[in-house]
């Protein structure tokens, strides 16, 4: 989970949620916890002690994996400069 937005109402929490893998492995993923989306308002409600918990929505956030990426996109280009660096010095 990235993040939880939910309504003044409180009648609506979107849950977004960041999952590595494949596309394949993500929509799996979402399947899976819109499945479940019952199961976890039924529990949310007992935990915090409500009679009617708020509607859940799962929305896939690719913002951690698009982090991931321009990192690694940037230590490769420093890895470069560093060894053209390097054998401009030889």
């Amino acid at each position: 989970m990235v993040k939880v937005d939910i309504t003044r109402d409180v009648s609506l929490a979107k849950v977004f949620v960041s999952v590595l893998g494949t596309a394949e492995e993500k929509e799996q993923t979402m399947q899976g916890l819109r499945s479940a989306q019952g199961l976890i308002r039924s529990e949310v409600a007992k935990a915090l002690g409500m009679r009617r918990a708020p509607e859940i929505q799962f929305v896939l956030d690719e913002g951690i994996e698009y982090s991931i990426r321009v990192s690694k996109l940037l230590s490769e280009i420093r890895h470069d400069a560093e060894k053209e660096e390097g054998e401009r010095g030889k």
